[in-house]
């Protein structure tokens, strides 16, 4: 695999930003663990359990800590919008243990971002945001010195394009609608590719630098269900060398 020195530039760089974030960021609050839960939740509650639930997502980050956990306690299949809000220290957002323990089945979709409102901008600066639910949607989401990893969620939804500066996106079993812009990003995906529409997987013309990590990504369809044999039309902004070798990509699969 043809590995870009760009890329290990760029995770030292990102890993520098969020490390001086986090080590110079405000008051600390108390909680390891908020529980959040929208549909029967109340901010009034502490969030220290299960049966305690905050029920907005400002709420649940004002209350935990840098490199806390959000979890969520789904009392039914939810569909939660996160908008309006700047992420700015460590966390991590899942299933509660709970939600295992006990073998729920019920889903959880977050987007970030809805798109149509501008108001809805979602922007994470400076610190790492893990995600593992059933989906996630990228609607009007900036990232920026930041790390977003959405791969321990089931899929993962471009919805409209998303803004990416010097951070790394890590997504898997990715729905394209919309192309990533920006310059000085890591976008790594694995897993399904499907592009219901006409949108590119991942969209350099606005940027400077730009690298696309490929591993294990087992099918590229389209929305009729054919499957792409050459992705090479997908990938705008894709740089060469004189011998033809990809400057911007990182992949284990023949373009």
């Amino acid at each position: 695999m043809y590995r870009s020195s760009f890329f290990t530039w760029m995770v030292e760089k990102v890993q520098e930003e969020i490390s001086t974030s986090s080590s110079t960021s405000g008051t600390e609050v108390a909680l390891d663990v908020v529980y959040w839960e929208p549909i029967i939740g109340d901010d009034s509650n502490d969030g220290k359990t299960k049966d305690a639930p905050v029920k907005t997502f400002e709420k649940a980050l004002s209350l935990i800590k840098p490199g806390g956990f959000v979890a969520i306690y789904p009392s039914e299949n939810i569909d939660i919008a996160i908008n309006g809000v700047t992420i700015e220290k460590n966390i991590n957002i899942g299933f509660a243990d709970e939600y295992y323990m006990e073998q729920k089945t019920e889903t959880v979709n977050i987007t970030l971002g809805t798109p149509g409102i501008g108001t809805n901008n979602v922007w994470i600066n400076g610190c790492k945001v893990e995600i593992g639910v059933s989906k996630v949607t990228c609607g009007l989401l900036n990232l920026y010195n930041a790390v977003l990893d959405t791969s321990m969620s089931e899929s993962t939804e471009t919805a409209t394009s998303v803004n990416v500066t010097n951070s790394i996106l890590k997504v898997k079993n990715l729905i394209c609608n919309g192309a990533i812009l920006g310059h000085n990003f890591y976008y790594i995906v694995s897993g399904t590719v499907n592009f219901p529409g006409a949108a590119y997987l991942v969209d350099l013309r606005f940027g400077n630098i730009g690298t696309l990590g490929i591993s294990g990504v087992t099918s590229w369809t389209l929305s009729d269900g054919s499957t792409l044999t050459d992705i090479s039309s997908r990938i705008n902004g894709l740089k060469r060398d004189t011998s033809g070798k990809p400057l911007n990509l990182v992949c284990d699969i023949e373009l």
